[in-house]
């Protein structure tokens, strides 16, 4: 969530997939947590809806409760990304 002090998730991305882990009271690897990781994701934010992005190469996909929906599949090649949260303070 948003207003969680403290991360639940690590993402970690190679050339051709991306690891997903769970932060607990142990670090393990989740497979059902609805990323996409047979890409290499470039950038990960939360949204204020505590939904995800994920932007991986080829587009930008929107996950909320394990569920996704891409926003955007192309021929382009994404490269860069970036997410700035904004607040209400």
């Amino acid at each position: 969530k948003v207003e969680d002090i403290f991360d639940k998730f690590i993402i970690v991305s190679f050339i051709n997939a991306t690891l997903v882990l769970g932060i607990g009271d142990k670090i393990s690897e989740i497979t059902n947590s609805g990323f996409d990781t047979k890409n290499s994701t470039i950038h990960v934010g939360i949204m204020s809806d505590n939904s995800f992005i994920q932007v991986i190469g080829t587009g930008i996909i929107h996950i909320m409760k394990e569920k996704k929906k891409p926003f955007t599949k192309g021929r382009a090649f994404l490269v860069y990304a970036a997410l700035r949260r904004f607040t209400s303070e």
